[in-house]
């Protein structure tokens, strides 16, 4: 198990799309399953962006604790609440 060495708190690192990310702070690792050089990237930009968009967004869907279809079925109630007329 790898956690997140940019967040304050410890959050279990998952791996989406190939890379290692926190869902905590959007903060990409590229040394844990890193293949070809393993050469690091800024992702600094990236990480304040993830922070920003936890702060102001609204609503917010915890996908760490519940199951896939509990949150396709919360998002799919939030988007048909949005597009009742």
């Amino acid at each position: 198990m790898y956690y997140c060495n940019a967040c304050d708190e410890p959050v279990l690192i998952r791996h989406v799309g190939g890379a290692a990310r926190c869902p905590a702070c959007d903060h990409v690792d590229p040394t844990i399953g890193a293949s070809g050089s393993g050469r690091a990237r800024d992702v600094g930009a990236q990480i304040e962006f993830g922070r920003w968009l936890r702060k102001n967004l609204s609503p917010v869907v915890d996908t760490t604790s519940r199951s896939p279809s509990e949150v396709a079925d919360t998002v799919a109630a939030w988007a048909r609440d949005r597009t009742a007329v």
